[in-house]
């Protein structure tokens, strides 16, 4: 919390917007990694959904983490 200067409700409505647009790139994503792990030989069940992968959404965000 220190770069909001200890102002909790600062820090609480950064954080919301963050994980919003993070869920948001990952929902983006989440085809584009199906994908990719079909290509290299995975298999999913049937009915699985899509896949992804946390830290790489964060990866935009670096002080997010």
């Amino acid at each position: 919390m220190a770069p909001h200067q200890g102002n909790l409700f600062r820090a609480l409505l950064i954080g919301v917007v963050i994980m919003g647009l993070i869920l948001f790139i990952g929902t983006d994503l989440a085809p584009l990694f199906r994908e990719t792990g079909e290509m290299v030989g995975l298999t999913f069940p049937e009915g699985y959904g899509e896949v992804f992968a946390w830290a790489l959404a964060l990866r935009w965000c670096p002080g997010c983490w």
